[in-house]
């Protein structure tokens, strides 16, 4: 098989590929848990990127896992809607995994500042005038933070580019409007969600400069990009066993709702965790710390965390239906 009809693009002819360059990634990461985990006091800020790191292991590690299985899947044309479900599962993964280590590189920046500013406490005097220290960490901040941007950017496009893929192949290039423009408009969403929860962080934080209190965002933010991407990458792990167990007259067979479902898994459980990915990065002169205290920017991520726990309910019930109704 050489693709699929309805598309151009050939999953199991990528998946070696991506596979290998998911375990290569995965790699790298662990060696940077390894060195952290080395370190006697790594502080309050590299545990933070631990967790990021961490997560993004076992997303890369996995993911690496799923790419073989697809290369190992039957290459007929019968295989093609199994083959581009479980394409759809293994692109999210690859692509919140690199993210989320990019998320955690700009965290080991913060922690570099914060270890530099306690060891020269007179940072901002001298000759050279004040806040001359502070230039150096601010373009490294600024670059730390534009490509954590740019990478959620280009994850959530390409994600949105193998949405439609898979909508064509799965509808023999006659997918439903309303599907094909929610697929479009992905992007938009995500990155508009991305502004305004950052602009409302910037009020906060300008806020906080002048009562002196400080930032509470970066800790719920946290969890929700690190225990979110664990969630994303078993609940993947199990869609990919089910689908992978199916037999492939079964898929030619599937009811026109399965795609839809599948779509929805795949789009929406990455959402919220990438853009709190992009809302969790710490800024230079912020503290780290997250005290009890007043709520801000807080209360949008604890509703969408709440919002995103329903839509895991909702979604679970359907791929379990679905399951059921591939069987029959």
């Amino acid at each position: 098989m050489d693709r699929c009809p309805g598309t151009d693009w050939s999953p199991i002819a990528n998946a070696p590929t991506n596979s290998q360059l998911a375990g290569v990634i995965a790699g790298f990461v662990f060696a940077g848990l390894v060195m952290l985990l080395s370190q006697r006091d790594p502080g309050k800020v590299r545990m933070q990127a631990l967790s990021l790191l961490l997560a993004s292991f076992i997303m890369l590690a996995l993911d690496s896992y799923l790419y073989s299985l697809i290369a190992g899947d039957t290459a007929t044309l019968d295989a093609c809607p199994r083959i581009w479900t479980e394409s759809m599962y293994a692109g999210g993964l690859l692509g919140v995994g690199g993210v989320a280590m990019t998320s955690a590189i700009a965290w080991l920046f913060a922690a570099h500042f914060e270890g530099f500013h306690m060891s020269r406490p007179d940072m901002g005097s001298g000759a050279e005038g004040p806040g001359s220290h502070f230039v150096g960490f601010g373009s490294v901040e600024r670059f730390a933070r534009t490509a954590l941007y740019s990478v959620a950017t280009v994850v959530s496009i390409l994600l949105s580019v193998t949405g439609l893929d898979y909508l064509n192949v799965m509808y023999d290039r006659e997918p439903p409007g309303w599907l094909m423009a929610a697929v479009i408009l992905y992007p938009l969403g995500i990155l508009s969600m991305i502004i305004i929860l950052r602009f409302r962080a910037r009020r906060g934080h300008a806020y906080r400069n002048r009562s002196r209190n400080p930032p509470e965002h970066l800790g719920a933010a946290l969890h929700v990009s690190v225990y979110g991407a664990i969630f994303y990458a078993t609940i993947s792990m199990v869609l990919v066993g089910i689908a992978a167990t199916v037999p492939t007259d079964k898929w030619n067979a599937a009811p026109s709702w399965v795609p839809v479902t599948t779509t929805m898994i795949s789009l929406l459980l990455p959402a919220p965790i990438l853009v709190a990915l992009v809302y969790a990065v710490p800024r230079l002169h912020q503290p780290m710390s997250s005290p009890r205290g007043k709520r801000t920017s807080l209360t949008v991520l604890r509703r969408m965390l709440r919002v995103f726990s329903g839509l895991l309910v909702l979604l679970a019930t359907l791929a379990s239906a679905q399951a059921v109704d591939l069987y029959k």
